[in-house]
């Protein structure tokens, strides 16, 4: 069984192979054989569903169709269903039957039939007899680019007996999407910078700023106002710009990742139902935040990998709620949301010095931080090579 440790370890695998921003990411460049996107308007089926297609593949189905509809317009020039895709169903170390999303020859992988449910957003076949199994059981989790019947694609397993890869749940259909806008990312955003999570500085100075960010962003997604929530905002500006002076590895990866996951993540909270249980939802930017630097479970892998997947998403929501204009271009282009938010709140050097201060007196007001990652440093320089001896 596949865990979230193994997943990531093989999205980290899969990010280099690809070029890509997401985790491991070493430059994000256009896959030249993605062809022009086909048309994407699945003809409504007059059957509530194809008979021969089993209960986890409609629900599977629904719950995609869910987070396509969502994603129309979230994030400007991300339309997935530009993009085609195959779910490859696995029975052990096996894949026998695919399940193809708005891919232009789905004939070319195997037997492929309709699938027919009602209102689907894009065209959806069931591929058995495969012609190339194997191209997809190489593949550990996903890939961004592969090619499938001659088109590149974008591929992500399906595992029923994993709770990870299950499916039928919403979780599922959120990490599709997810992964989907890395391949976004790949094909339309410019270079990001290698992720260097072992050499990361992990130091208590570093630390204890980095969790101050995380109450600084937490407190302004909790907000009751607008002027408490911008408040929180320019401490969180201004703790970030004084991290990125003492340390150039904070510019390195906590931007570049924050621009990466952070937007993917924030992917899935924008395309969360209201309701739904949902892990990431509209309301929750708050829920990963690590504002407890005492209690941090896996120092090295929480502050240099981790974290940047809630900052990230957090930032990028206050640009959305302060209404920045283009701020989906500007971090495309290259932009960290970090400094996109910095110019929005007109945070600059001169007002780093008191804003620092405030949210040590805010956010830190019995001094704990101090103690807490000087132990934090002592242990991450104990703790091994977050992705094993080939990081």
């Amino acid at each position: 069984m596949l865990t979230r440790r193994t997943f990531l370890a093989g999205l980290l695998a899969a990010a280099v192979t690809a070029g890509a921003c997401s985790p491991g990411s070493g430059s994000v460049t256009a896959d030249p054989s993605t062809p022009a996107p086909s048309s994407t308007s699945a003809p409504v089926a007059t059957a509530a569903a194809t008979s021969s297609v089993d209960e986890d593949v409609r629900t599977m189905l629904g719950n995609l169709a869910d987070r396509y509809r969502a994603a129309e317009g979230a994030w400007p020039g991300f339309d997935p269903t530009e993009h085609p895709a195959v779910v490859a169903f696995r029975d052990g170390e096996e894949v026998q039957r695919v399940v193809t999303i708005n891919h232009p020859d789905p004939d070319a992988l195997g037997e492929a039939t309709a699938v027919e449910l009602d209102g689907l957003p894009f065209a959806a076949h069931l591929v058995t007899d495969l012609v190339d199994p194997g191209s997809l059981e190489a593949i550990p989790s996903f890939d961004f680019t592969s090619q499938q019947g001659g088109v590149s694609s974008f591929v992500l397993i399906a595992d029923p007996t994993d709770a990870f890869f299950d499916p039928t749940t919403d979780e599922y259909a959120a990490t599709y999407l997810h992964e989907l806008f890395h391949r976004h990312q790949i094909l339309s955003w410019v270079e990001t910078g290698f992720q260097d999570i072992e050499n990361y500085p992990l130091t208590a100075d570093n630390l204890a700023l980095a969790t101050l960010e995380e109450r600084a962003l937490a407190a302004a997604m909790t907000a009751p106002d607008d002027d408490e929530r911008d408040l929180a905002a320019r401490r969180f500006v201004a703790l970030r710009l004084q991290r990125r002076s003492a340390e150039s590895a904070v510019a390195e990866l906590d931007d570049a990742q924050e621009a990466a996951e952070g937007t993917a993540r924030w992917i899935e909270h924008a395309t969360a139902g209201q309701d739904d249980g949902a892990t990431y939802d509209a309301d929750n930017f708050d829920r990963d935040l690590q504002t407890d630097l005492g209690g941090v479970q896996g120092v090295k892998d929480t502050f240099a990998f981790g974290r940047f997947y809630a900052s990230g998403a957090a930032v990028v929501e206050l640009l959305d709620r302060l209404g920045v204009d283009d701020y989906p271009g500007r971090i495309a282009r290259g932009e960290a949301p970090a400094t996109v938010l910095a110019e929005a709140l007109s945070v600059s050097a001169d007002d780093v010095d008191q804003l620092v201060a405030d949210a040590r007196s805010a956010y830190d007001p019995s001094a704990e931080l101090a103690d807490q990652s000087a132990d934090a440093a002592a242990i991450a320089a104990t703790e091994p090579p977050v992705f094993g001896e080939d990081s």
